[in-house]
């Protein structure tokens, strides 16, 4: 991870992110092939879910480049808030709402900025079935699992 000029820079296996810590602003530059493919599907999504305030304010994308606001640090112990389940649960509501069935659920794509959780990275991303009745539960449950073991491990 680079830093200079309050820009951070993070690399990924299949992407690079600018973080503009002076704008604000994220820049998503993909490598792969089919990124174009993946930088619609995430614009999709954070344009369904930018009016509920759970994922990333989208901004604008071109060819395998998105831009979106930064949302902030990765959940920790000291950035998690207290109301983290209502949180979880309100943005697996969204989840849902939009029938987004969000595949790569992991504690490194929610994060916390003023006591505010939100979900990243939605490359992988698919639209959920209506007629399966169990997602929406699973989406809640799968969320509540990978933050739960965090706030066991700060609890001890």
């Amino acid at each position: 991870m680079a830093r200079s000029k309050g820009i951070e820079v993070i690399q990924h296996n299949n992407a690079r992110v600018e973080i503009n810590h002076d704008t604000q602003i994220v820049t998503k530059h993909y490598f792969r092939k089919a990124s174009e493919f993946y930088v619609r599907r995430e614009a999709k999504w954070l344009r369904k879910l930018t009016r509920f305030d759970v994922a990333p304010k989208f901004i604008d994308y071109s060819g395998k480049t998105i831009v979106m606001k930064y949302v902030g640090k990765a959940v920790t112990p000291e950035t998690l808030p207290d109301d983290w389940e209502a949180q979880l649960n309100n943005i697996a509501d969204k989840l849902v709402k939009v029938k987004c069935f969000y595949l790569d659920l992991q504690l490194v794509h929610l994060r916390v900025l003023n006591g505010k959780i939100r979900l990243i990275d939605f490359g992988q991303t698919r639209t959920a079935n209506p007629a399966r009745k169990w997602i929406p539960e699973l989406i809640r449950e799968r969320m509540l699992n990978i933050v739960s073991p965090l706030v066991q491990n700060y609890i001890k």
